[in-house]
């Protein structure tokens, strides 16, 4: 089910004067979209529709849907040839082979009412999005037609669309100009844009390459009552961006810098602060501090794509991590290695070069971030510093979070990676841009844009919104809590909220609200009820209890909500996700590796005070749709978040046997994945909190780090006899620990003293003979040689 199907119409009527290449042309189209966009030509040929007579253009296109519908997939019908506007009732038709220069409804497609009657059809399934594109004179009319005629049946049948037409009123098609400027910027790519060419994408180029057209386009990409996203559903895409080649060009985040950097309004303080993280070396590490929706993650997305070139060079940054709720050491260094092996020349080498020579005490010993990325690079010859951006430094949970922190100042202080860069987001006020393993770096302060700044935005990117509607008397001197925040939700609302230029700090719980209750309404068309509210009150719990970024793989999206009650197709589970627009991020769209989390962290409070869904059962939903035989995707969130998911829907023990299975002969990878549980389970776990951190313990000796575990097991040893008691096991096993660490430390006769004080205890209580009494003995006899 599912996938991405398209019908190419070259069509060159007899009547009229021929279009030049059009063969050609079409069969271009078609192998551009085919070989890189993953479009599957609908003909049972695989290859265009070359001059059809009016039936059978008539069947191909329905055809097309009957088999897009039945398949649940994305339909792309593009057209090239010659179109015809009747101004007395308002249609226009795509001309076929046969069909007369002026058109009729006998022997022409009317196109407005082809696709109406084709969504409309009851064909069982229904059409993951549609994208149709139309290359002919007077084509601009398609869009009114299309928004007259189409906007009651696609939120009931296709719910998002894309339309592109060679022009916006009745002007004429030159010489297919449309379609190969089409062609060539699907072949070359566009530098200027984002990840993946997509219609809205293609207008700029077509503007600019057709000098005598002006492209029209219309997005009816909205669900329930809120307005088209502004660029559309980036699942409608038609190809990546060849041009784009960045650190982040095939990653997962290429799609949330591509949100991110979309209708940026660059003010002087962004500029100032671009220009002071790029100027201010040394030192090597620089956090940029400032309040939620002051713009750090745009920033950090404008340095990738280096969009203020006078200020940023070419691949400034060779790698970037956006972090979210369950980043940890280990997955921030496999995506960095995995992006510097791309963008620095000599490290792919020099890594496996690393993992051939590792020796056991290194792999025993070693950090993820020094296995995978430190030492790596400090074989690499380098000229030059190499930038890396780790942003969202305080969006880890505390286990993480603490230790991420405590690798990135050891990472910007070790001179043997002295070239080794690092620019940081922090958001201000969580205190870790206080934290004294960061001193050594600059912090460049981010502010709030002024309310003026956010009516701007407003204004400039919410259509049918102009200056002259905006009081300006009210609009405060001060900066509002939410920033940048508010102007992207405010263009996407159904209704301004009332007063919204004399914005205050409740402005964005506000827009968040009417956000949400825009995508609870029900689609033009439908009748009231209250199944749209549940299914996006339910989407929302679990993307709240996955956190900020695209890290939930779709799919176990679709199961989760299933456990919650809410069954839905792909095509569906997309209706709603694009339903929710800013408030969601997503990367890979419509790809099997498709994922998708909160877009901010600011939204979180927000979306709670209006969520009826309980968060620990949505956690719960999501774990429960974890299995060891999941596709290997399912198996990297498992291994990263599964027992998060655990820990905070109330099954601590079950998130102890999973991070349990998943130790490995890596010491240092286990211990950070213990100490990041431990500040997820609940302190009236008791049992699981005192197993966690006596793992947490035993795993800090494995690393090499004897005195640290000796400190955590004598922290620990009080706790376990005011719970358990003096003479349980775990206690006991505990002072053992003690004893075999203190001889470890350099003491022992300290621990000569411990172990025989557990000797007459362990007599007493397992007596004479048990493994553990033998053991101590065993023990006692060591150190009694050692100390002679």
């Amino acid at each position: 089910m599912g996938g991405r199907l398209a019908l190419v119409v070259a069509s060159q009527c007899d009547e009229l004067p021929g279009i030049r290449d059009i063969d050609t042309l079409a069969r271009d189209l078609l192998d551009e979209l085919s070989t890189r966009g993953g479009w599957a030509s609908v003909t049972a040929d695989g290859a265009p529709l070359i001059n059809p007579d009016h039936t059978d253009l008539r069947t191909a296109i329905s055809d097309a849907f009957t088999t897009a519908k039945q398949q649940q997939a994305t339909l792309l019908l593009s057209f090239l040839g010659h179109g015809h506007h009747d101004a007395a009732v308002h249609r226009f038709y795509l001309l076929a082979k046969d069909s007369p220069e002026i058109a009729d409804g006998d022997r022409a497609i009317d196109l407005g009412y082809r696709i109406q009657t084709e969504l409309n059809r009851k064909d069982k399934g229904k059409l993951d999005g549609l994208v149709v594109i139309v290359d002919a004179c007077a084509s601009g009319r398609a869009v009114d037609v299309a928004a007259n005629e189409w906007f009651g049946v696609i939120p009931r049948n296709a719910a998002r669309l894309e339309l592109l037409t060679a022009s916006a009123d009745e002007s004429p098609a030159y010489d297919a100009c449309f379609t190969r400027t089409i062609i060539k910027t699907l072949r070359t790519g566009d530098p200027a844009g984002a990840s993946q060419i997509s219609v809205d994408s293609l207008r700029a180029p077509i503007a600019k390459g057709c000098a005598k057209q002006d492209p029209g386009h219309l997005s009816l990409t909205r669900s329930g009552a809120a307005r088209a996203l502004r660029g559309g559903d980036p699942s409608l895409w038609l190809v990546p961006n060849r041009a784009l080649a960045d650190c982040l060009t095939g990653r997962p985040s290429a799609e949330l810098v591509d949100q991110l950097t979309r209708d940026l309004r660059s003010t002087p303080d962004i500029s100032r602060c671009l220009a002071e993280l790029v100027t201010h070396f040394p030192p090597r590490l620089r956090l940029a501090v400032g309040p939620s929706g002051s713009g750090k993650s745009a920033i950090m997305g404008m340095l990738v794509r280096a969009c203020e070139p006078e200020i940023i060079p070419r691949k400034y940054i060779r790698a970037a991590v956006f972090l979210d709720a369950a980043s940890s050491p280990l997955s921030v260094a496999e995506e960095l290695a995995a992006q510097l092996t791309n963008t620095l020349p000599g490290f792919a080498e020099a890594a496996e070069h690393t993992a051939a020579t590792l020796t056991e005490e290194q792999l025993r010993t070693l950090g993820a971030l020094d296995r995978l990325v430190l030492v790596p690079f400090a074989l690499v010859e380098t000229t030059r510093p190499v930038h890396i951006i780790i942003d969202g430094l305080d969006q880890p949970d505390r286990g993480n979070r603490d230790a991420l922190v405590a690798a990135l100042g050891a990472m910007t202080s070790d001179d043997t990676v002295g070239d080794l860069c690092v620019i940081a987001g922090v958001r201000r006020g969580t205190g870790v841009e206080d934290d004294p393993h960061l001193t050594h770096g600059v912090q460049i302060a981010v502010e709030l844009p002024s309310a003026r700044a956010i009516v701007d935005a407003t204004v400039s990117f919410r259509d049918g919104l102009s200056e002259a509607d905006v009081d300006t008397t009210t609009i405060p001197d001060t900066t509002i809590s939410g920033g940048w925040l508010i102007s992207r939700l405010l263009t996407e609302v159904s209704q301004l909220p009332d007063n919204w230029s004399s914005a205050t700090e409740s402005t964005l719980s506000d827009a968040v609200g009417q956000r949400i209750a825009d995508a609870s309404s029900p689609a033009t068309g439908e009748q009231h009820t209250s199944t749209s509210a549940t299914q996006v009150d339910q989407l929302l719990a679990i993307l709240t209890a996955v956190g900020v970024g695209p890290a939930l793989p779709f799919e176990l999206c679709r199961r989760a909500l299933t456990k919650l009650g809410t069954t839905l197709s792909e095509a569906e589970l997309r209706d709603l996700i694009a339903s929710l627009g800013v408030l969601i991020t997503r990367s890979a769209a419509s790809t099997p590796n498709e994922r998708i989390g909160l877009a901010h962290l600011a939204f979180t409070d927000p979306i709670q005070h209006h969520l009826e869904t309980d968060i620990r059962a949505a956690h719960l939903a999501i774990a429960e749709n974890l299995d060891p035989d999941d596709p290997q995707q399912f198996l990297d969130y498992r291994a990263k978040s599964g027992a998060r998911h655990l820990a905070l829907g109330g099954r601590s023990s079950e998130a102890l046997k999973l991070v349990d299975s998943l130790d490995s002969d890596r010491p240092a990878d286990n211990l950070a994945r213990w100490t990041a549980l431990l500040p997820e389970i609940a302190p009236t776990a008791h049992s699981e909190v005192l197993t966690t951190r006596n793992n947490i313990a035993s795993w800090l000796g494995e690393t090499g780090e004897p005195t640290a575990a000796l400190a955590a097991f004598r922290q620990l040893l009080p706790d376990y006899e005011r719970i358990l008691g003096p003479d349980h096991p775990a206690t006991l096993a505990t002072r053992h620990n003690i004893a075999g660490w203190l001889g470890e430390t350099g003491e022992p006769t300290a621990a000569l003293a411990a172990f025989r004080q557990l000797l007459t205890d362990y007599e007493r209580i397992l007596g004479p003979d048990h493994p553990n009494t033998l053991t101590t003995r065993q023990w006692i006899a060591h150190l009694e040689e050692d100390l002679g």
